[in-house]
């Protein structure tokens, strides 16, 4: 069943069957798994789709994409209703525009499928990134964020406008494509980008792109960021800080030439900062760190994945060297999605305390994506492996004749078949053949003649009792008469009763 076959069911009544067929799963064939290890994948599979809604989820939490999503889920609701109420009309309009609105969802949310496809391929790499190559990467990740610190100190005291993009594992290639940019790949030293930045240089224009800890090129033209939340005195740079910062995982550093101040850009948030230490402080912490490699082990970044907890930045005055970190400072790393260290709840990077903290939204997501999981699955069973039931007519087998046998006892019956109605999956019943399938009556507990009721049994070969019910039988229970076998008198005292030959029907 296609989606857009979903939203037909609204009609006609189509609506209130399906939801049958969907309560009726969970009432009745919610554990109808034909095997201990259909019920793991089952249950894997649920947990593997939570993982990926969540994921999905948390990339557009923090974008306009979000109140998107919740414009159409109460678009989605405003159709089941209107088709529970038998709006015609209304319906008939939502549902024929459910084509187009599919197509609409790609163009809509186009940015946020690029960055999470792109995100995707950022964490994909880590499965195959060698110690040591992080090991020999710390001391140029420390003097590429001093060349920077330093160099936007000295820019921000003078109120000298500067744009400066970090490459990271996102390739921005496009933008050196542009026509104005100039590929330099000089030395990264604070006296170099001073020297490009300079009010006079015929390079100041632009952004400059640091790639590999070398200034890969300078007059880089960045699109300008259409958000909503940038303040109205922001200028153009701090656009294009933004703008860059949205093209996959590039940080973006802005020194603002009318105010004198330094921001820096992540994941498309712009966040305004005091001074240079500030900036030492949070590039350390988004680029890494010599602590971070003891982060790299496979188990603690696959927890990394799920835990996206923010950063609460606590004021340390142990001594003179431990200034109070400004307000803007704490905003800054409270709101910078960063994981904090695993196994350790305290980490001290330039005088700032940082610690784990949970917070309500994320757990929040998680809860939705579970829900929104589960009833994928639902909808995906009733849609693709429905419960049915199927009838059969089988002969009536006999077990426990050798205890007859014992007490000399023989039985008559009149009943041979019965017909059965088993419940399962289509796929479980689709193949099921008539000689599968078992009904007996058994007599190992018959001791004396007379007349008892037998209950049939019903079993299914290669088939777990899991996977099926059975739901009905006629006959439920079959009459037996059971009798003493006639005995021939004996004709010699050394030869013992010789039964008749009068088994059983």
């Amino acid at each position: 069943m296609v989606p857009e076959q979903f939203f037909y069911l609204t009609m006609d009544g189509g609506f209130t069957a399906f939801f049958e067929a969907l309560i009726d799963e969970i009432r009745n064939g919610l554990f109808l798994f034909s095997s201990p290890w259909d019920m793991f994948i089952s249950a894997l599979d649920v947990a593997v789709t939570t993982f990926a809604i969540y994921y999905i989820l948390r990339l557009i939490s923090d974008t306009r994409a979000w109140q998107l999503l919740k414009g159409l889920l109460w678009l989605f609701f405003f159709t089941l209703i209107a088709g529970w109420l038998g709006l015609g009309t209304i319906s008939f309009v939502l549902v024929n525009s459910v084509s187009v609105l599919a197509l609409g969802l790609v163009v809509i949310f186009q940015p946020e499928l690029r960055r999470a496809l792109e995100s995707v391929g950022r964490n994909s790499s880590w499965l195959f990134t060698a110690r040591d190559e992080e090991t020999d990467g710390v001391k140029l990740v420390h003097n590429i964020i001093e060349a920077i610190v330093v160099a936007c100190e000295k820019m921000a005291a003078e109120k000298t406008g500067a744009l400066i993009i970090l490459e990271r594992k996102t390739r921005l290639g496009d933008l050196i494509e542009s026509g104005t940019a100039v590929v330099l790949d000089a030395e990264l030293t604070s006296a170099t980008l001073r020297q490009i930045f300079y009010k006079n240089s015929p390079m100041h224009d632009g952004a400059v792109m640091i790639r590999k800890g070398r200034i890969f090129a300078s007059r880089v033209h960045v699109p300008l960021s259409d958000s909503y939340q940038l303040r109205r005195e922001m200028g153009t740079r701090h656009r294009a800080a933004i703008g860059a910062s949205e093209i996959g995982d590039a940080i973006a550093i802005v020194c603002s030439e009318e105010h004198g101040t330094i921001s820096i850009a992540v994941h498309g948030r712009l966040y305004t900062l005091d001074n240079a230490d500030a900036l030492r402080t949070i590039l350390h912490r988004l680029l890494g760190s010599r602590e971070a490699l003891d982060d790299q082990t496979l188990p603690r970044r696959l927890r990394k994945v799920l835990r996206f907890d923010r950063m609460q930045v606590i004021n340390e005055e142990k001594n003179e060297e431990n200034a109070n970190v400004s307000s803007s400072t704490k905003a800054a790393l409270d709101s910078i999605h960063a994981s904090a260290e695993e196994g350790n709840e305290n980490v001290n990077i330039s005088g700032v305390e940082i610690t784990s903290k949970p917070h309500r939204s994320r757990i929040l997501l998680i809860v939705l994506a579970f829900v929104a999981s589960l009833f994928l699955s639902l909808y995906v069973r009733v849609t693709t492996n429905p419960i049915t039931n199927r009838v059969f007519t089988v002969p009536i087998q006999t077990v426990g004749l050798d205890v007859l046998d014992q007490y000399q006892l023989d039985y008559f019956k009149a009943e041979n078949q019965v017909t059965v109605t088993i419940r399962g999956r289509e796929k479980t019943l689709r193949d099921l053949v008539n000689n599968q399938i078992d009904a007996t009556i058994d007599f190992s507990q018959i001791r004396e003649a007379g007349t008892v009721s037998l209950p049939v049994n019903i079993s299914i070969d290669n088939i777990s009792n899991l996977a099926y019910t059975v739901t009905w039988r006629n006959p439920d229970s079959v009459v037996v008469n059971i009798y003493q076998e006639e005995t021939i008198p004996p004709t010699s005292g050394n030869e013992f009763p010789i039964p008749s030959s009068t088994g059983g029907n």
